[in-house]
């Protein structure tokens, strides 16, 4: 159980690094792709004014504002992607995941722990499928040479990261269900409209 411990740790670790490293790519293309249109807007508007005309289109055909940054989009798209993927084992190991709740209380407490353990493998099990389709769409699109429309990069390698996002936790599921002392404790229910007022 050591072993599986120390696994989770370094997991948890590498995918909170992953998830700031997109999220930060995917903030600086769409500010940078942004900035430099509103800077095309601003010098075109500049460019009317008598005496800094000349100026501002200099400035704007120098700076090559106006157009987006090539890529930018898709850099972006990449980065929502790995952030989307990366935070579904974030909230896993944090316990944040979202379950339906309503069948809570329906079943004996001393059945709450063996139903959990065979939630956690079922989990396991659906993503281990889910690691394998996504697997065989990877392959699929790297033997055709898909790439993206307009930077030419190639498709597989984003694809990727929906294999190992499903595998990694197919493995942390499998954990769980093997070591339920490792499962983190589930967040607690969320609050009602009622129970707001009564805090109030």
């Amino acid at each position: 159980m050591t072993a599986a411990r120390a696994f989770l740790e370094r997991l948890g670790a590498v995918e909170r690094a992953a998830c700031i490293i997109a999220f930060a790519v995917m903030a600086i293309a769409l500010i940078a792709d942004v900035a430099r249109r509103v800077g095309g807007r601003v010098t075109e508007a500049l460019s009317e004014v008598p005496g800094v005309g000349p100026g501002a289109i200099w400035l704007q055909d120098t700076l090559g504002l106006g157009a987006g940054i090539l890529g930018a989009p898709q850099v972006s798209v990449i980065g929502m992607i790995t952030v989307a993927m990366v935070g579904f084992g974030l909230a896993a190991a944090s316990g944040g995941q979202l379950r339906a709740r309503f069948f809570d209380g329906l079943c004996p407490s001393p059945m709450v722990p063996a139903l959990t353990r065979f939630a956690d493998l079922l989990t396991a099990a659906m993503l281990a499928v889910l690691a394998a389709l996504a697997l065989q769409m990877t392959l699929g699109s790297a033997r055709l040479g898909d790439v993206v429309s307009v930077t030419r990069w190639p498709i597989w390698p984003m694809q990727a990261i929906i294999v190992a996002a499903f595998t990694l936790n197919a493995v942390r599921y499998l954990l769980f269900a093997l070591f339920p002392e490792l499962r983190p404790p589930e967040d607690p229910a969320p609050e009602t409209a009622e129970q707001e007022e009564v805090v109030r």
